[in-house]
């Protein structure tokens, strides 16, 4: 396997590891957190759009694979 191959598993794998957690740690804490969920905030800092807990993390997860696999 060549440095190219390598760079592409370690890649492959740190996106996997990441969308992971990005999966698992708000599954866990979802008792905690606000059903709507803030998903965009202003330029004073305050949020100014939500949504449902589900569209949230699906939302999130799906951006962050377009970044890690791209």
């Amino acid at each position: 396997m060549g440095l190219r191959g390598r760079f592409v598993s370690v890649a492959a794998g740190w996106v996997t590891l990441v969308t992971a957690v990005l999966v698992a740690v708000p599954l866990t804490l979802r008792d905690r957190l606000p059903d709507p969920l803030a998903v965009h905030w202003g330029p004073s800092g305050g949020p100014d759009g939500s949504a449902p807990f589900t569209v949230a993390l699906v939302a999130w997860t799906a951006v962050w694979l377009l970044i890690g696999g791209g």
